[in-house]
């Protein structure tokens, strides 16, 4: 397929006349995408209205019309949901595209990698700021990543192509400056391959009259000065989608009508530790949501740490991932065991529509933790109490046991009314509200304006800002 061929596809689709930036991008894609070229992996970067997802729907729609094989996928379910959205494709968590379980001799699953047998594919990944070279990622062996795997899997097959689509201006993982798998560098010199990077940093005129898209590209605009700025020199507009939120009834007020509107799952709280998190998780089932007690029908739960159990590999998830959104549909019992406390609840991934609903053991000792998840020194003293029941076993029928055993297999879950940052990162909610928490200093820090764009760009319909002085405003 000839580039200038795949060019004039791509322009078909794109929505408007593109500026010189986005066509001389959607010209690198096609000539990267030609048979003849030796490159392998193209990232894309682009920051919030920039034209980028209008551009990657014009592309999966070129690459359709050319009869080419094309594959979507985004490192969380929420992230691929919104993908599908707007390319009109079906897209899959990077794990549910790239590996497969498989029994363990001791009980239990273990992940491997699938075979790419799809030759000549194009592979193309969103939210890429979001992944990590970081040694013990994969499911596969500890001493790889889950971008190492990403790419063993995507270059099995001759003549693949890997895009990588992300913001670099969003947070990077934890425990990086950068996020690597937005750097060409990573690729050449880390795996060899050849690589072509393209950028879009200009807002296109469409979203101009956006306050969320203009107040986050002046939060952009500030951090790209690479140095902490004085308090008061960054300032928002306001506006009908941009609202300044000044006491505790405007709050309630707030979500109470994001509620109604939209609905519970189209509305987040995004503050800056799990602490205020569960804090407000608290306050919204308490005085919003009217809940009565720790968990009921009705309530929003994240899940905070991978969950292989419940579900089968076959189902349109494969395994109840980290981040992961659920309702309560109904409550059955809560027990008591090993020194913890458990839920018997119906569940349903509310980013994965088409799978039924399903009966799971919750753990109710992570829901109003302020650690990320069970702590270790607990988890340590829960293994120790389950291990007790097997003490009867041969030391492999132990393990074996351990691994069917539904209660040490209960899902780690907090509410998921209020989340941090990095919990929402790579996900789309029509409200988004942000909490300004308290500052060592009245400096305004590269890391605290990339938390904030990360924040705000959440959002598509609406931000309410939570605690923000008056220094922030016009």
């Amino acid at each position: 397929m000839a580039g200038s061929t795949l060019f004039q596809r791509i322009l078909t689709h794109f929505p408007y006349e593109p500026s010189p930036e986005q066509r001389s991008a959607m010209e690198a894609l096609a000539d990267f995408l030609d048979p003849v070229s030796r490159q392998r992996v193209f990232i894309l970067r682009g920051y919030a209205g920039t034209g980028k997802t209008s551009l990657l729907a014009a592309l999966v729609r070129a690459l359709h019309d050319a009869g080419r094989e094309v594959f979507l996928m985004a490192p969380t379910g929420r992230a691929a949901k919104v993908m599908a959205g707007y390319s009109g494709t079906a897209a899959r968590t990077i794990h549910k595209q790239i590996y497969t379980a498989v029994p363990r001799s001791g009980g239990g699953m273990s992940f491997i990698l699938r075979p790419n047998k799809s030759k000549n594919a194009v592979f193309l990944v969103d939210e890429a700021s979001m992944l990590t070279d970081r040694t013990g990622d994969s499911l596969t062996d500890a001493s790889s990543s889950l971008l190492d795997d990403l790419v063993s899997y995507v270059f099995h097959a001759p003549g693949s192509r890997l895009i990588l689509v992300g913001d670099r201006a969003q947070l990077p993982p934890v425990g990086y400056d950068d996020s690597p798998a937005l750097e060409g560098r990573t690729f050449e010199n880390g795996y060899g391959l050849c690589c072509t990077e393209a950028d879009l940093t200009r807002v296109y005129r469409q979203d101009e009259q956006s306050a969320i898209l203009q107040n986050a590209t002046r939060v952009r605009q500030a951090m790209e000065s690479g140095e902490a700025l004085p308090w008061g020199s960054l300032k928002f507009r306001t506006g009908d989608d941009f609202v300044r939120l000044e006491d505790g009834y405007d709050i309630q007020s707030a979500i109470e009508g994001a509620y109604s509107q939209e609905g519970l799952s189209e509305t987040i709280l995004i503050t800056r530790s799990n602490k205020r998190a569960g804090a407000f998780n608290a306050q919204i089932r308490s005085r919003v949501l009217l809940s009565e007690g720790e968990i009921a029908a009705g309530d929003l739960l994240m899940v905070v740490k991978n969950n292989y159990f419940w579900v089968e590999e076959t189902s349109p998830c494969g395994f109840i991932a980290n981040g992961d959104l659920a309702e309560v549909m109904s409550v059955r019992r809560e027990e008591e065991l090993y020194g913890m406390r458990f839920a018997r609840v119906e569940l349903s991934l509310t980013d994965y529509p088409q799978m039924p609903k399903f009966e799971a053991l919750i753990l109710r000792d992570t829901l109003y933790s302020q650690a990320p998840a069970l702590p270790e020194d607990r988890a340590r003293t829960f293994f120790e109490q389950v291990m007790l029941d097997y003490e009867d076993l041969p030391p492999h029928k132990r393990f074996e046991a351990l691994a069917k055993n539904e209660y040490y297999n209960a899902i780690q879950v907090k509410f998921g009314y209020a989340v941090t940052c990095h919990k929402a990162q790579g996900g789309g909610w029509d409200n988004v509200l942000i909490e300004q928490v308290w500052m060592p200093e009245p400096k305004l820090s590269r890391e605290y304006l990339r938390w904030l764009y990360t924040a705000i760009t959440r959002a598509r319909k609406r931000v309410y800002l939570i605690g923000f002085p008056d220094e922030f405003f016009e």
